[in-house]
């Protein structure tokens, strides 16, 4: 492990022993699980956020990103396996790992100080619709809508397309 971590090797390929280290497979499976964990919550989302378009959005936004990230690991894995010069050196893993870590940090942050007052603007919002859409209907004892007579839509009508009309 001592090799990995020393700046000196950074610019250096790693030889085949070296890449079934417990450092460089303990990269390659994380890589591996977050990518495919990603995967599948960027295209099955929880039930709980389909119907929440905000946080859809942002999941999709974070998770593109850390597909991308945990796909360069993967990527940068298998250029040092192959023993490719330039591409499999060691800084290339660092350079992912900080790249993950970066993203993670940075979705965490944005998600608390972005997301999370839009979120619940966005919920107050709604329950202030709601809130008005009940307030409209005439309920009656049992609790029931009850409709209004002909008499009172009409005039409801004529009033409500008279201030439209600008009168």
């Amino acid at each position: 492990m001592g090799d990995w971590l020393s700046p000196e090797n950074w610019l250096k390929v790693p030889f085949e022993d070296e890449m079934t280290a417990p450092v460089a497979l303990t990269f390659v499976v994380i890589c591996a699980l977050g990518f495919l964990v990603t995967l599948v919550l960027l295209n099955w989302p929880p039930a709980r956020l389909k119907a929440q378009a905000f946080k859809r959005r942002y999941l999709n936004l974070y998770l593109g990103w850390l597909v991308w990230a945990f796909g360069f690991g993967i990527v940068v894995y298998l250029f040092q396996l192959m023993g490719l010069p330039f591409l499999g050196w060691r800084i290339w893993t660092w350079i992912a790992l900080l790249l993950i870590v970066a993203l993670l940090a940075y979705s965490a942050f944005h998600w608390q100080v972005r997301a999370q007052p839009q979120i619940a603007a966005h919920e107050a919002q709604q329950a202030k619709r709601y809130y008005q859409q009940q307030a409209r209907k005439r309920l009656g004892p049992d609790g029931a809508p009850v409709p209004r007579s002909q008499r009172a839509e009409k005039r409801r009508q004529r009033t409500t397309n008279s201030a439209s009309k600008g009168r």
